[in-house]
C-alpha cells in the first residue's frame, strides 16, 4: 500500500500527536494536513496494571487477564500526524522553527474538530535529503518539595485544606483548573496569560475601597502583596533589564482575551520593553513568568494567609 502523497512530500515536518481521534485525512491549511494513524493502544499500561494488581493487592493475574487488558485498550491513545509541507528546503532546525506556529494552530483547530486534545509526542523532520526524528514529551520537573511546610504532616495538611477549598469554593476550584490548563499550554504567551487568569480568579474578592473593583493587574498585585510592582530581572548577557511581570502578563492576557492593544514601546518603560523583547526570544522564561506566583498563592491559601480569602 502506497503512502498518502502528504506523507511523501519533502521538505516537511511531521508532528505526531496522541489523544484525538480523526476519521479521515483532512487539510487544515494551505500547507498543513492532518492524517489519522494506528492508535498506540495500551500495551504498556496493561502490563503495568496487571503487575500493580498482582504485587500491590494480591490479584491473580495470568496471560489471558493481560490479553484482556490489552484488548480493552486497543483503540486507546489515537494518533494523528500533522504534516507541514515546507516550501523551501533548509536545515532541520530551521524547517521545524518555520513549522511550529502552523503546528500549534493546527492542534488547536483539531481540538475543536475532534472534541479532544491532541498532545504532541514526537517530531519527524524530512529535508530534501536524510531524515531526523526525536521525542518532544515534556520532561517531568521532578520537584523535590523540601523545606519548612513542604514535608510531612505540614504538607499533607496543605493538600487536605486545598481539597476542602476546592469542594467549598467553585471559584477556587476554577482557579485550580485554569492553573492545570496553563501547565499543558505549549505557546509561551498563552501560558503566561492563563497563569495571569489563574491569579485573577484567586483575586475575585479584592475590591477598591469604594467597592467598585480595580483593574485586574492591580488586583493581582494586591493579591500577591506587590502593590508597588512585581519586579523581575532578565539579562541578555550584556545588559540587565527590569520589568513588572504582572504588567506584562496582564497586558498579554488583555490582548488575547479582550483584543486590547499591546504596544511594548508605548505601554512599557524602556527597560521593560527590552525585557519583553528578550523574553520573546527565550520562551521558557516567558511561559513560566507567573508560575511561581501561582504556586506561592495556592500555598498561601493552604496556610490561610492569602489576601484573596474571606476575612471572617
Amino acid at each position: 500500500m502506497s503512502l498518502p502523497k502528504e506523507l511523501q512530500h519533502r521538505p516537511s515536518v511531521h508532528q505526531l500527536c496522541m489523544g484525538a481521534f480523526l476519521q479521515e485525512i483532512v487539510p487544515v491549511g494551505e500547507h498543513t494536513t492532518a492524517l489519522p494513524l494506528v492508535p498506540l493502544g495500551c500495551d504498556t499500561e496493561a502490563v503495568y496494571t496487571a503487575r500493580y494488581a498482582r504485587e500491590v493487592v494480591g490479584a491473580s493475574v495470568d496471560e489471558p487477564a493481560i490479553a484482556s487488558l490489552r484488548k480493552q485498550g486497543a483503540d486507546a491513545h489515537p494518533v494523528i500526524a500533522i504534516v507541514v509541507r515546507n516550501r523551501i528546503d533548509a536545515a532541520p532546525e530551521d524547517l521545524e522553527r518555520a513549522a511550529i506556529p502552523l503546528l500549534d494552530r493546527a492542534r488547536a483547530i483539531l481540538s475543536w474538530a475532534t472534541g479532544e486534545v491532541a498532545e504532541p509526542f514526537a517530531l519527524v523532520t524530512a529535508p530534501t535529503k536524510d531524515a531526523y526524528f526525536r521525542l518532544t514529551l515534556e520532561p517531568s520537573r521532578r520537584r523535590q518539595r523540601l523545606g519548612f511546610g513542604n514535608t510531612g504532616t505540614d504538607f499533607r495538611g496543605q493538600l487536605h485544606r486545598l481539597m476542602t477549598y476546592a469542594e467549598e469554593d467553585e471559584r477556587f476550584a476554577f482557579a485550580l483548573s485554569v492553573y492545570r490548563d496553563a501547565l499543558r499550554e505549549q505557546n509561551p504567551e498563552f501560558r503566561a496569560a492563563r497563569h495571569f487568569s489563574c491569579l485573577e480568579a484567586l483575586a475575585y474578592r479584592i475590591k477598591d475601597d469604594d467597592g467598585t473593583g480595580q483593574k485586574s493587574r492591580q488586583r493581582v498585585r494586591k493579591l500577591l502583596g506587590l502593590e508597588n510592582g512585581a519586579m523581575s530581572r532578565t539579562s541578555d548577557g550584556t545588559n540587565q533589564y527590569e520589568y513588572d511581570r504582572v504588567e506584562i502578563a496582564g497586558r498579554i492576557r488583555d490582548k488575547l482575551f479582550h483584543g486590547a492593544p499591546f504596544r511594548p514601546t508605548e505601554h512599557l518603560n524602556e527597560s521593560a520593553a527590552k525585557a519583553y523583547g528578550h523574553l520573546l526570544k527565550h520562551p521558557h522564561q516567558l511561559r513560566d513568568m507567573l508560575q511561581a506566583d501561582c504556586e506561592l498563592e495556592f500555598t498561601r491559601w493552604a496556610n490561610g494567609a492569602s489576601r484573596g480569602q474571606p476575612t471572617s
